[in-house]
């Protein structure tokens, strides 16, 4: 085998983990608030823990994958047009995100709004107190990780067709 052809062989590995990373952050994401903060004194500090270290192999399979593919992106042509390929996608992503975040922020926000409301009515708080709860600020806390999965799916929609 060429060393070309390696070089190329680690690129698609890299872009694998990048793309293996994108997919498991909303599960990693979902995940940490009931084991973190519904965790009481006394628990199982098993889960915690597993949790922990795949938070640590995401973080580094998602920045491995980043430098690798940065890094090595002219390594031949095609490699440079699955590179081009994804940076388009995740510019695109970039601006949805932006133009569509904030219905979806909104959305949310008046969801957990009125239960909100709901539990603290039913608590017999004053509407001065409901009102300074903070919303979630979605379009922030996921930006990136909307734009990195973006990217990823574009270099894989790439490598598959072609």
């Amino acid at each position: 085998m060429s060393e070309r052809q390696k070089k190329v062989d680690r690129y698609m590995r890299a872009a694998n983990i990048g793309t293996a990373a994108a997919i498991a952050f909303p599960f990693i994401n979902l995940a940490m608030e009931p084991v973190f903060v519904g965790h009481e004194e006394g628990d199982s500090l098993l889960v915690p823990v597993l949790l922990f270290i795949a938070i640590f192999v995401f973080l580094i399979g998602e920045t491995y994958a980043l430098f690798y593919v940065f890094l090595r992106r002219k390594t031949d042509e095609f490699t440079l047009s699955m590179w081009h390929s994804g940076t388009t996608y995740a510019f695109f992503a970039a601006i949805l995100w932006l133009l569509v975040g904030g219905y979806i922020e909104i959305y949310f926000d008046g969801v957990a709004a009125g239960e909100a409301f709901q539990a603290a009515q039913a608590q017999g708080l004053t509407e001065e107190e409901i009102e300074q709860v903070e919303g979630s600020d979605i379009i922030r806390r996921y930006a990136t990780h909307v734009i990195l999965a973006a990217f990823f799916f574009g270099l894989q929609i790439k490598r598959f067709r072609g």
